[in-house]
């Protein structure tokens, strides 16, 4: 599959894993050391991703977030990144997965009515914006379980949460509290409870 996203800056990507027995997408699966790879072009090599994915929910959706370095845009070959996500058990449980990351821009992208520090601005603000997915746990009009990875208390306090699926879609609310551990955001009285699987990003 192929993805396109932002050149040397840290970037989410997300894929589903099918097991190798039928067509169907796998749950539950557990990842080691070796399992998921960048190509480094410098080194004409393969290297662990400083991250492992997780899934989002039960979906047999995987989220794995990538450093800057893995997003360079001189990576598997010029304008692009390659992922490799490989099942290293026997047998394997799932297919093996590539992601080839289109990390070359069009041309109009780089400047903004001929203003590139414009356009440069926006790209590192892209790059801020978080994404995430609601689940099963707390649910209710003021707080939200989710899949997100960060682990620092408060961490997303006073920024914005938008729903972008769900009963919740085009909502906004200011957030409150983050709690790492439980990975619960707390925000502002929406009109309703989102449900689990709900798509958000957070501004």
């Amino acid at each position: 599959m192929e993805i396109l996203r932002v050149p040397n800056v840290p970037a989410r990507i997300v894929f589903p894993l099918v097991a190798t027995d039928s067509t169907n997408f796998v749950s539950g699966a557990t990842f080691a050391s070796g399992d998921c790879k960048s190509y480094s072009h410098d080194s004409n090599a393969w290297f662990n991703t400083e991250n492992l994915p997780e899934e989002i929910g039960t979906s047999g959706w995987y989220a794995l977030n990538l450093t800057s370095t893995e997003m360079l845009s001189v990576g598997f070959y010029p304008g692009y990144s390659a992922i490799s996500i490989v099942d290293q058990t026997a047998p394997k449980v799932w297919q093996d997965q590539g992601v080839l990351i289109n990390t070359s821009p069009p041309a109009n992208l780089t400047a903004i009515e001929g203003y590139t520090d414009a356009a440069e601005s926006l790209r590192f603000g892209a790059g801020s914006i978080v994404t995430g997915s609601a689940v099963t746990g707390t649910l209710s009009a003021t707080q939200m379980s989710t899949d997100l990875f960060e682990s620092t208390d408060n961490h997303y306090t006073n920024r914005t949460v938008v729903w972008t699926s769900g009963s919740l879609q085009n909502q906004a609310r200011r957030i409150t509290a983050y709690n790492g551990t439980t990975k619960v955001l707390t925000f502002d009285e929406a009109t309703e409870a989102p449900s689990n699987g709900n798509t958000f990003i957070i501004v």
